[in-house]
């Protein structure tokens, strides 16, 4: 059984190795609110499939440290209480060092157990701020190219992170790149993107649609992948369910 693996349409290599030149050239911006983890990232866009492997290392743990009676408490919470939550500043994921439970997920090898880990667990705030935080390292990859074809050039890795992502189980990474490709942040950028970029389009309409449902159950029958499902529609879900009981 395999995953539905879509390709990339676009000149993906040959951008990347324009980002990797130009970003030898000269120093980089700062990276403002983001942990050195994600800057680290930054300087190796130019390598997409580290990039993706790398963001499911810290995600995969994020994920399965949350404990499911989190997700109750965190869509029963008051709309207050979660903006006070939520102005609480995010945890560095990439300098903890204890291994995820593996009660939390039945898909664990031996591999994955071997991964640096978060902490004893998460709360689902902690996964809405590292969605954040990704997505404003998104845009501020694109926005800190000195030039079009800079600008362009981290696109092209993006998407291709986005896709390798996708591929792998890995769709809440997928989705916090789509999210920041999305930005309002980006809307002066995009009159320079000259053609349509299908595999953009493509995530961003199958994240949102069946088609995850049926990614995320192919991926999950699957012991050898380290699956990290999309937080968010869970709890939209959640609070579907939640909410027809409160009907009935």
């Amino acid at each position: 059984m395999e995953l539905n693996v879509v390709t990339l349409d676009i000149p993906v290599d040959r951008s990347c190795a324009i980002f990797a030149t130009e970003l030898e050239k000269r120093p980089q911006p700062q990276l403002p609110r983001s942990s050195e983890e994600l800057e680290d990232l930054h300087k190796l866009l130019h390598f997409p499939e580290e990039v993706a492997l790398r963001l499911t290392e810290i995600e995969y743990q994020l994920f399965y440290q949350v404990p499911p009676n989190e997700y109750l408490k965190h869509v029963s919470q008051d709309p207050i209480a979660l903006q006070k939550s939520a102005a609480r500043p995010p945890p560095s994921p990439s300098r903890s060092c204890s291994s995820p439970s593996t009660a939390n997920s039945s898909t664990q090898t031996e591999e994955e157990s071997s991964w640096p880990g978060v902490t004893v667990f998460s709360s689902v705030q902690t996964l809405i701020n590292r969605f954040n935080e990704v997505n404003s390292w998104v845009t501020h990859a694109i926005t800190s190219g000195a030039t079009v074809e800079e600008r362009q050039a981290v696109l092209s890795c993006l998407l291709r992170v986005a896709l390798t992502c996708w591929n792998t189980g890995n769709f809440n990474s997928a989705m916090e790149i789509i999210a920041g490709l999305k930005s309002n942040k980006l809307k002066p950028f995009w009159p320079s993107v000259s053609e349509p970029i299908p595999v953009l389009e493509y995530l961003a309409s199958a994240l949102l649609s069946s088609e995850y449902e049926h990614a995320l159950a192919r991926a999950l029958a699957m012991p050898e992948c380290p699956v990290v499902p999309f937080f968010g529609a869970f709890l939209r879900e959640l609070r579907g369910v939640i909410a027809t009981e409160y009907k009935d």
